[in-house]
Order: structure tokens, then C-alpha cells, then sequence
């Protein structure tokens, strides 16, 4: 499933609502601060990331999976 950039930043507005109500942050550029300190990367981010190393591993898994049938 992929996400859309409208589910990414329902996502990321409730990241930032529970920052914001946490720590009492009106600024973005403190809100983003916070969230790096405590390692909170952006929710785009990390789709990126678990698609493309889900990609890595598909395509590993796909190769063996050719290799096989090709063998027979």
C-alpha cells in the first residue's frame, strides 16, 4: 500500500499536535528541533526509508526466486 502525501501529513499532524501539547511549542522551527533531539524523524522520511529497504529486499528475493526457476 502507498501511502499519499495527504496520509503522510495527517501523520505528521499528529506528530506535531502531541510535540506541541508535550512541550508547550507554537514555532516550526522549535517543533522540529524538539522532534530531532529526540529522534523523531519526519513521517515522509521514514516511508522513504522502509520503501526503499523494502525494495532492497525485494528485489534480493526476487533475484533468488528468478535464479531457481531458471535452473530447472
Amino acid at each position: 500500500m502507498v501511502l499519499t502525501t495527504k496520509q503522510i501529513s495527517s501523520l505528521q499532524f499528529v506528530i506535531n499536535s502531541c510535540f506541541s501539547k508535550m512541550f508547550i511549542i507554537k514555532c516550526d522551527d522549535d517543533m522540529r528541533y524538539c522532534q530531532n533531539v529526540f529522534g523523531c524523524l519526519p513521517v515522509a522520511d521514514i516511508v522513504r526509508r522502509r520503501t526503499c529497504k523494502f525494495l532492497q529486499k525485494f528485489d534480493v528475493v526476487a533475484n533468488v526466486i528468478c535464479q531457481a526457476c531458471t535452473r530447472r
